[in-house]
Parts: structure tokens; C-alpha cells; sequence
């Protein structure tokens, strides 16, 4: 008999989630509208682990502390804003050679895909479409990969639309993360740091009440800069020698409100303009800006 942290749980239901053969420990209903966010731990491409924000000041440090050192090595934070007021109205799953993606669609922000960046043919999946939608996971048994990621929700007539953001070309290598987000009607920003200065992650907060986030944005544990109403973006791009013959990549990245006056070598700067796609892993970041017509591009649901 599953242990759930309600004590009215939903009937579990294998046409609506992601489910394997291994041992679950807990499982867990997630009202999204209730939540400031969720950070999704990856690594090589499988989800092993998931963490409820319930409040702007949570840190999700305790999941992370969960997994082994070995583990923990390789491991990325993928944290999903949930602005109050938004809501989730599509969830989903995509499968493919480089392994799980969540889908997921709201209201204010469009669709956000989570995971690795995928290539070739991929699967998907609608686990649900009516909102209001709960989200199910199971807690793995040690060391192990979440063995349930599910939905529950009013039944829903009709198809997902599809998610059709395809990418070419991929700078860190077959095993990197990919995100994306619009660069328009940003009203401020809150960029991530690690302990050399350099950029892991953004959130964008957008005019209509919606967030976003790219790259890793481990909230409350990494130094942040938040500016208001930028229009700007200044980055530099760099490569670093690393472990047998290979590089490795960062970003800086600097919003500003004004054009930066002053020479500034090997920065570029440029409007708010289109979209940013930023790949990323546990050690390498780089980001690309690229215009209006962006193969799927942001819609609302």
C-alpha cells in the first residue's frame, strides 16, 4: 500500500504517468497553485528527485542532500517558477535517446520543457490538460531514479498540442541541458552566480505576471543580482582548458537598464529583443540569442 502525504489520495493511474519498476518510498500530490516553484534534479538525463517550493524563502538543499556524493557530482538544478496566479493547464513527458523530459504549459509563460537537450526522434506524452492539475511523483528508494511522475485532473476531451521547439546544433556535447525563454515584456530580471562570478542561471519575470527560468537557479543558495525594467543584455563568452583535452564553457552575463558607456572587450550587447536558448551542464554554460522566428516559438495555453 503507497504512503502519500495526503490523506486523501488521488487513484493512482498508469494512462497518466511516467512510471517504472523501481521501489517508491512515498508518494507525493502537488497542487501547482498552492507553490512558488519546483526544482528538478537531473542527472544523465534521468529525473532523480523533486522539490516543492512552498514559499518565496525555500530552499531546495534538504532534496538535494538526499542523493549520494557520487551523484550529487553530476547533478543539475532545474528550478520552474510558479508565479502566483499562473497556472498549470498542460503536463506532460517527452522520452527520447537522451532520456525524460517534463512538459509543462501555463497560462502566462507558454511552454517549458525541462531536461536534456534531445535530438533525433522523441515521444510524447499528455498526462493532463484540465486545469486545475495535480502533479504525482514518487519519492525513489536510495540512489534510485523518481519511478513515478504523474497527473490527476478532470477528464479532458481531445490532444496536447504538440511542444515543437526543435534546436540545431549543441555546444556542450550530447549530454547538456537546454532551456529557453522570450526576452520581451521583461519587467526585471534575477541572475545566478557560482562562487567565480559566473552566470548559471536567470529568471525572468515578464509584465503579465508570469516568470521563467534558464539554466541552474538554485534559489537561496547562489548569489543573485535582480535589476528592474533592463533592456539590455551584456555577455562574454569564454573557454577554459579542462580534463582530457577538452573545454570548458562559461558566460557572463550582465542586464542593464542603459547601454554600458566605456569599452568593454569581448562583451556583446544587445536589446531585449527575441529569445535567449541557454544550454548548460554541471560544469559548462553558454547561452545564444536568436530572433522572432524561433521554430515554437512561446504560446499560451
Amino acid at each position: 500500500m503507497p504512503i502519500w502525504n495526503t490523506p486523501a489520495p488521488p487513484e493512482l493511474s498508469s494512462r497518466q504517468a511516467f512510471s517504472t519498476n523501481l521501489p517508491a518510498q512515498r508518494f507525493y500530490v502537488v497542487e501547482p497553485d498552492r507553490i512558488r516553484g519546483l526544482t528538478f534534479f537531473f542527472s544523465e538525463g534521468r529525473l532523480f528527485g523533486i522539490h516543492v517550493h512552498d514559499s518565496t524563502g525555500s530552499c531546495a538543499v534538504s532534496t538535494y542532500e538526499r542523493f549520494t556524493s557520487r551523484r550529487q557530482k553530476g547533478m543539475v538544478w532545474i528550478y520552474v517558477p510558479i508565479s502566483e496566479g499562473d497556472n498549470i493547464s498542460v503536463l506532460g513527458i517527452r522520452t527520447s535517446s537522451a532520456g525524460l523530459n517534463i512538459l509543462i504549459g501555463t497560462s502566462r509563460v507558454g511552454d517549458v520543457i525541462i531536461g536534456p537537450h534531445t535530438t533525433g526522434s522523441v515521444k510524447d506524452r499528455c498526462l493532463g490538460e484540465s486545469a486545475p492539475i495535480s502533479l504525482i511523483y514518487a519519492e525513489p528508494g536510495e540512489g534510485g531514479a523518481v519511478p513515478y511522475f504523474g497527473a490527476y485532473c478532470k477528464p479532458s476531451f481531445g490532444l496536447c498540442k504538440p511542444f515543437p521547439l526543435r534546436t540545431s546544433g549543441n555546444p556542450l556535447g550530447n549530454d547538456s541541458y537546454f532551456s529557453w525563454a522570450p526576452l520581451e515584456q521583461v519587467s526585471s530580471t534575477l541572475t545566478f552566480h557560482n562562487s567565480a562570478g559566473y552566470c548559471r542561471g536567470i529568471i525572468l519575470y515578464y509584465k503579465n505576471g508570469g516568470s521563467r527560468s534558464v539554466g541552474e537557479c538554485r534559489i537561496h543558495i547562489d548569489s543573485a543580482q535582480h535589476i528592474i525594467e533592463p533592456h539590455w543584455l551584456c555577455f562574454r563568452a569564454q573557454m577554459h582548458p579542462a580534463r582530457r583535452n577538452l573545454h570548458r564553457r562559461t558566460i557572463q552575463v550582465d542586464f542593464r537598464r542603459t547601454l554600458p558607456t566605456g569599452t568593454r572587450d569581448s562583451w556583446t550587447f544587445k536589446p531585449l529583443k527575441g529569445y535567449m536558448i541557454f544550454w548548460f551542464t554541471s560544469e559548462s554554460a553558454t547561452l545564444e540569442l536568436i530572433g522572432k522566428g524561433m521554430s515554437g516559438k512561446q504560446k499560451k495555453r
